[in-house]
Order: structure tokens, then sequence, then C-alpha cells
């Protein structure tokens, strides 16, 4: 347990400018938001935080605390009492109290519109394109790790890329639209956010760039085209978009031929399995004298053949 005194004598100011303070902890080699086993926050002699030991039917959420609602515009003083877990220890975890505001996103994407060192120039983008390839030439797990398709399609969106980006540290081909990943980020769990949704290395907005051999292919590849082809030396062609049919489209775009069978008319029960095409339908003879007798006198066959069985 361990106390400090937190000077808020301008909290009104912040708030008017949107800050809030936040209460994160990390253990030290870790990422995100993590708590100790047990943490119970006293805020001027009254206990305002608990966050209670895990349930094991149910997997605890560990994201920053909002503490501006317990704090006043005064000194106050903070109380923090821990509990670790068997395998962890104190002095690896890390309190810390921080001042921050919400960003929206069309502030998060100014600094790309205004700074032009955070674009990846055509030609420098497109050498590294080449460098790629190159030092997985000889790799078997190519079509893998480094693929040749590129897609145009924003794989957070599902639409096409506007501001094609990149993690400075990512190893592949795609990117990902700017806006899209901005979006995104905004919400849902804190320790998945700002993650490449191609590799999952971690890809804060200060660490991105534009692509601007990516740029250039969007200007010049038809609206309908969903990814391209990257050949070695950087070159591209458009893929043509496959055609989306449904199992019904397909089913009757098949030709169809009538056959007409003029065979005497004979008992069903008459023919033998060959002659019927399946089994199963018994071993031909009646299993009681009251069956029905089912008599065949002509048969119109639709019979559904590909192309090469047509010839």
């Amino acid at each position: 347990q361990f106390s400090l005194d937190v000077d808020c004598t301008s909290l009104q100011a912040w708030r008017r400018e949107g800050f809030g303070i936040w209460l994160r902890g990390i253990f030290a080699r870790e990422r995100g938001c993590t708590w100790p086993h047990l943490l119970k926050v006293e805020i001027n002699g009254a206990e305002q935080i608990v966050v209670e030991r895990p349930n094991p039917d149910w997997k605890r959420r560990d994201e920053p605390i909002s503490m501006t609602p317990y704090l006043k515009s005064t000194v106050n003083r903070i109380t923090f009492t821990l509990e670790m877990a068997a395998d962890r220890q104190l002095d690896e975890f890390v309190l810390a109290l921080v001042r921050a505001r919400p960003r929206s996103v069309a502030d998060l994407m100014s600094p790309f519109r205004a700074d032009t060192s955070r674009c990846c120039p055509t030609e420098a983008a497109k050498q590294r394109v080449v460098d790629i390839l190159a030092a997985h030439s000889g790799d078997d797990d190519i079509n893998c790790l480094v693929p040749r398709t590129m897609r145009l399609l924003c794989p957070v969106s599902h639409l096409r890329m506007n501001i094609p980006v990149r993690g400075q540290r990512c190893p592949h081909l795609q990117t990902f639209d700017l806006e899209a990943y901005m979006h995104a980020n905004g919400t849902g769990n804190f320790n998945k956010r700002w993650r490449c949704p191609v590799c999952d290395i971690e890809a804060q907005p200060k660490t991105l760039v534009v692509d601007m051999y990516v740029c250039e292919i969007l200007k010049q590849a038809p609206m309908d085209c969903e990814e391209v082809c990257v050949g070695d030396d950087g070159s591209w062609t458009a893929e043509e978009p496959k055609p989306e049919l449904s199992d019904d489209d397909d089913f009757f775009q098949r030709p169809v031929e009538t056959v007409m069978l003029d065979s005497p008319a004979r008992d069903v029960r008459d023919l033998d399995d060959t002659e019927m095409g399946w089994g199963g339908l018994g071993n031909g003879n009646p299993t009681s004298e009251g069956d029905p007798q089912v008599r065949v006198e002509r048969v119109e066959v639709q019979s559904l053949l590909s192309s090469d069985e047509e010839n």
C-alpha cells in the first residue's frame, strides 16, 4: 500500500479543454493496460475504485479507469492497495496518472494531409516492393507470407481504399485505408487497438506512412478492379473482376438437353438396379401382394450437361 498527493487545482480548466485524468497500469515488457490481481483506490479518504480479482468463469477486461469524477480542484490524497498474483512481482508493475483527452478521426488524420514526411514517395515505395519480393524469391512459403496479389479493398472496411497506409515496421505489401483504421480503433478492446490488420504488428498513428506507390495504382486501376498482381520489378497488372454467381445462377446457366425414352411400358419392379441407374430401390420383388403397380409409359429426362459433356 502507498499514498501520494496529486495537485488538481487546474482541474476545471482541464475539463473545459476536454482533458480528463486516467489511471493506467502496466507490467514491464508488456503493452496496453494490465491491472494486478487486486487493486483498490482510495481518494480523499473514501474508497472509490476496486478492480476485483479475476473470476475463473469470466475474463476480466483490463482498461484505463477515469479518475476525473472522484477528484476535487485541490490537492487530492490518493491511496493505492495492490495484491499481486503468485507469478507477478511488485517491482515489475507501474502505475500512472495520465492527463489525456479524446481526439476525433479528423484530428488524427490531419497530419497525413499536411505533412509530406508522412508519405513514402512512389519510387521509394516501389523499391520497397521489389526488395520484399526479392528477399522471398526462393521461399516456398512466399504465397503465404508475401503474396504477389495486392488487394485494393481495405482489409478493415472491405471498401476501396482512399488513403492507403501501412506501419513502418510492416513486412508485407498490403496496405489499409487510413480513415477506416482510425474509426476501427476508436472503439473495442483497449489492449487490442492500434494493431496492423494484416500482420498484427503494433501500428500507432505516428508510425503510419502513406504508400504513394499504392496511391498511383488506385488512380490508374479501373474502379471495378479489386486486386492487382505485382511483378518482381514492381510493375503491376489489374486482375479481372470475378463474376459473382449464386448457386441458382450457375444451375440455370448450364445447357439443358432433352432426351426421350420410348422403351416399352414395363413394371418398375421388373427393372434391375443397373437399368434404373441407382441402387436401393429393392431387389425387384414385391414386398407384399398389396404393393401398388407403378408403370412407366414414357419418360422425358432433362439432363444437365457441361460444355465438355455436350461434345
